[in-house]
């Protein structure tokens, strides 16, 4: 991806804003496979951050206990309205807005867009600038 629209946060390529207009990236859209270490919140506001490494497949996110895949936590599909928006972006969704400032290198995966306030949506954060690259 051309490096000025894109953010790399440990293998993933994520949208950034661009002049003050986030871009998004059609996650289901990657061709490649991606990998990589990412802090992710639980299901709940008071659960906590956990490191996870998660693997990027064409339509799927995988997120293992370790590097060596051993253990899968979770797996999130991915559709043709999938996107991921950063905590800082203006349209952000969630609850990105409590973790703008402290979580400045995080991102929020909305899988159903157009799911209405039930949707369910996945916290993630790189957690440093070297984690993005």
């Amino acid at each position: 991806p051309d490096g000025s629209r894109w953010l790399r946060v440990g293998g993933l390529f994520l949208p950034m804003v661009v002049r003050d207009i986030p871009v998004v990236i059609r996650l289901d859209e990657q061709v490649a496979h991606f990998n990589g270490w990412l802090y992710k919140r639980g299901p709940m506001y008071m659960y906590s951050w956990q490191r996870r490494y998660c693997v990027l497949h064409r339509g799927l996110l995988e997120i293992y206990e370790d590097e060596y895949c051993t253990r899968k936590k979770a797996e999130i599909s991915l559709g043709p309205a999938s996107r991921a928006l950063p905590f800082a972006a203006s349209d952000s969704v969630g609850e990105s807005e409590k973790y703008r400032r402290k979580r400045p290198f995080g991102f929020v995966l909305d899988i159903t867009p157009d799911g209405g306030k039930a949707r369910h949506l996945h916290y993630f954060d790189a957690g440093s600038a070297e984690g993005l690259r």
